[in-house]
C-alpha cells in the first residue's frame, strides 16, 4: 500500500513580498512591482533575477533579501535561498518568516537539528503560529522522537481547532506507533474538516485496508480519486485491496488505470509481476519481477552491489556466461534464497560445457556450508554485509541476483520439475540426528513449525499458536514422534502445552537455525514429515525432499500460486493447505488432521 507523507509546506514567494513603506525611493517601488508582476505570471527565474538586480543597489533591504530567499527556495537553488535567509537574519534576527523558510529549507538538506533550532527561535517569537508548530512535530517526527512531535501536533490543533493537515499528520503519527483506534478519530477529524482531502483519504484507506475493513477502505480511496483523479498511489491501493479479497478482475482494472496515467510506474508494474506469478504467468511474470529492484520503487526487495562490473541483462545466459566469472548476489530473505537456488543446477551445464566458467554464489552465512556440498560446480561466499565485493570485483566478468534466473529458465510449469531435490544434508549431522529420532518412542518422526514472516503483518497472518495446532498434533502423536522445529523464543509455550495438553513435543538446544543451518537442514532431512505455515522451514523442506505439508492464510504469497494444493517450487514434496476464509484455520487443521491418517 501506498501512502501519501505530507511534508512541511512551504511558504510560496508571493507571501514574502511585502509592499515597499512610503519612504522607499521610486527606482525601488519599480523594483518591487516589477519582481511582483513576473511573479504574478509565473516566470519566478525573471523575478528573482530582478531581485538580484535590485539586491546590487539595496544589499540590505529585507524585504528583497527576503523574497530573493523565497524565490530561489521556489526554484530548488537551495544553496543560494539559504544565503539570502542567512542575510536577512542577520540583518533582523527576529524576522518570524525568515525563520520559518529557513527551517523548511535546513529540512529538505536533512539538517533536521539546525531546523529544529530555527522553528523553535519562529515560535519563540510568535509562539501561536500553528503552521510552525505542525511542521516542527514534522521533524520530530523524522528523528522519532514521538513524544515531541505529539506535543506540537496537539498544540498546532489547539491554537487552530480546524486545522486540517494537523489532525491528519497526527494520524499518520499515531498509526506509525500502532495506535489505530486513535489514527481512525484524527482521520475522521481531519475528513470532518476538510471532507476532499485526498490524501487524507488515501491513508484512512490503508489504515482501514490493513484493519481488513476492505469496504470502507475502497469508500475512502474512491472518495479520494475524487478530488485527485491522478493519484497513481489510490489506484495501486485500489488494487491491492481488490486482491486481498481474491477480486482479481477489479485488482487488473485498477492497475492498468494506474499505467494509464504513467506507465513507467515501477511499484505497478512489480505488483502486476507478481499477480501474473500468482497465476501461472511465468514468462511475462518474472520480465516485470525485474521491476523489484528498481531505483524508482516505493520499497525495494533487492540492492543492486556497488561495484563496477556489469550486470548481466540479456536473455541467453548459457553463451553469454560461458568462460566468464559470474557473482551471483543474494536478496531477500533466507527462504527466497533456498527457493531460487532451485535454479542454480541449470548453471552447471554452462561449466560442464565450459569449465573455465567460474560461479561465485554469496550468500547468508549460514547458508555456505549446505550450498557448497550441495553445488559442486560453484563456490558458495558469505555475502557482503557492505555489499561491495571488492575483493571479487577484478576477477568478475557479470553478477545477477538469484531471483533473476527464473526469467532465464524458468517460463513453463514443466522447467521447475528438474533437479529436485536439491539440497544435500551433511552424511554425518543426518546420521546423528536419525539415530536420535530413532530412539525415541515411535517410528516416524514429524517436524513443527507455527510462527513465521519477516514483516509483522505477514507474521500475524501466517502465523498459529501452538495450542490451535492441538487436533493436529493428538492424532499425530498417536503414531509418531512430535520433534519442533519453532525458531526463536518458544521454550515457555512448548512447556505450557505440555502441562496443559499432555503431549510432548521434543526439543533440542544445538537445533537453532539462526545459529546453523546446515545442522538445521540435516535435522529436517531425518524427517518423515514436515507440518508448518509459510516461512523459511517449509523452503529447507522441500529443497531436501522432505515431505511437507504448509499451512497458508488466505492471502497467500505469490509463489504458492492460487487455487493450487501443490507447489511447482518443490513438485511431489509439498501438499498445500489454504484458508478458504481470511483469518480462519479451522479448515486447515481439520484437512491437516484427516490428511494425516494416510500420511503416516
Amino acid at each position: 500500500m501506498s501512502r501519501n507523507n505530507k511534508k512541511p509546506s512551504k511558504r510560496s514567494a508571493v507571501s514574502h513580498v511585502k509592499y515597499p513603506s512610503g519612504n522607499l525611493k521610486n527606482n525601488v517601488k519599480q523594483f518591487y512591482s516589477e519582481i511582483i508582476l513576473f511573479h504574478k505570471q509565473g516566470n519566478y527565474q525573471k523575478s528573482l533575477d530582478l531581485s538580484q538586480q535590485a539586491l546590487k543597489f539595496f544589499p540590505n533591504d529585507i524585504n528583497l533579501l527576503s523574497n530573493a530567499g523565497a524565490l530561489a527556495h521556489t526554484l530548488k537553488q537551495l544553496n543560494l535561498a539559504k544565503e539570502y535567509y542567512q542575510k536577512t537574519l542577520k540583518l533582523k534576527p527576529n524576522d518570524f518568516n525568515a525563520h520559518c523558510n529557513l527551517a523548511t529549507l535546513l529540512k529538505d538538506q536533512k539538517q533536521f537539528e539546525e531546523a529544529i533550532k530555527h522553528y523553535k527561535k519562529a515560535l519563540k517569537i510568535n509562539p501561536s503560529y500553528a503552521v510552525a508548530h505542525n511542521n516542527l512535530a514534522l521533524l520530530f517526527k523524522e528523528q522519532k522522537k514521538f513524544e515531541m512531535a505529539t506535543k506540537h501536533y496537539q498544540e498546532a490543533i489547539r491554537i487552530n481547532t480546524n486545522y486540517a493537515e494537523a489532525y491528519y499528520n497526527l494520524a499518520i503519527l499515531l498509526e506509525e506507533q500502532k495506535r489505530f483506534i486513535e489514527a481512525k478519530e484524527y482521520y475522521q477529524k481531519a475528513l470532518e474538516i476538510s471532507p476532499n482531502y485526498a490524501d487524507a483519504h488515501n491513508n484512512f484507506g490503508t489504515l482501514l485496508e490493513e484493519q481488513k475493513e476492505y469496504e470502507k477502505a475502497v469508500k475512502h480511496y474512491k472518495k479520494a480519486l475524487e478530488n485527485n483523479p491522478n493519484c497513481i498511489d489510490t489506484y495501486n491501493n485500489l488494487a491491492s485491496t481488490f486482491k486481498k479479497q481474491k477480486k482479481f478482475e477489479k485488482t487488473i482494472n485498477y492497475y492498468k488505470k494506474a499505467l494509464e496515467i504513467n506507465p513507467n510506474c515501477v511499484d505497478t508494474q512489480f505488483h502486476l509481476s507478481l499477480l501474473k506469478l500468482n497465476f501461472g504467468e511465468f514468462n511475462k511474470g518474472f520480465e516485470f519481477y525485474e521491476f523489484r529492484y528498481h531505483e524508482n520503487r516505493e520499497n525495494r526487495n533487492a540492492v543492486p552491489p556497488t561495484i563496477s562490473t556489469p550486470q548481466y541483462q540479456s536473455d541467453n545466459p548459457n553463451q553469454d556466461l560461458a568462460s566468464q566469472h559470474i557473482l551471483i548476489i543474494p536478496e531477500q530473505g533466507i527462504g527466497d534464497e533456498v527457493m531460487f537456488a532451485s535454479v542454480l543446477p541449470e548453471l552447471s551445464t554452462i561449466v560442464q560445457q565450459n569449465p573455465s566458467t567460474k560461479i561465485t554464489l554469496a550468500c547468508d552465512p549460514r547458508l555456505v556450508e549446505i550450498f557448497n556440498h550441495s553445488f559442486d560446480f560453484l563456490t558458495a561466499i558469505p555475502k557482503d554485509p557492505d555489499n561491495r565485493y571488492a575483493d571479487l570485483e577484478k576477477d568478475l566478468d557479470y553478477w545477477l541476483f538469484i531471483g533473476s534466473l527464473p526469467k532465464f529458465y524458468r517460463n513453463d510449469i514443466k522447467d521447475f520439475y528438474k533437479h529436485q531435490p536439491y539440497l544435500t544434508a551433511d552424511k554425518m549431522l543426518f546420521s546423528i540426528w536419525k539415530n536420535r529420532f530413532n530412539n525415541l518412542e515411535h517410528d516416524i518422526s514429524i517436524g513443527i513449525s507455527w510462527r513465521g514472516g519477516a514483516k509483522a503483518e505477514h507474521k500475524q497472518e501466517r502465523s498459529l499458536t501452538l495450542k490451535q495446532l492441538t487436533p493436529i498434533l493428538t492424532q499425530a502423536s498417536q503414531t509418531a514422534n512430535i520433534i519442533n522445529l519453532q525458531y526463536g523464543d518458544h521454550a515457555q509455550e512448548i512447556d505450557n502445552f505440555t502441562a496443559q495438553i499432555g503431549i510432548t513435543i521434543h526439543d533440542w538446544d544445538d537445533a537453532d537455525p539462526f545459529k546453523d543451518l546446515d545442522n538445521f537442514s540435516s535435522q529436517i532431512k531425518a524427517l518423515d514429515l514436515v507440518i508448518s505455515i509459510d516461512n523459511s522451514t517449509v523452503h529447507f523442506a522441500g529443497a531436501l525432499g522432505t515431505k511437507t505439508f504448509v499451512m497458508l492464510p488466505f492471502n497467500q504469497d505469490w509463489r504458492w500460486a492460487e487455487e493450487r494444493t501443490d507447489s511447482y517450487w518443490y513438485p511431489n514434496i509439498m501438499t498445500l493447505f489454504r484458508q478458504t476464509k481470511d483469518g480462519e484455520w479451522e479448515d486447515v487443521i481439520q484437512d491437516i488432521t484427516n490428511a494425516l491418517e494416510s500420511a503416516i
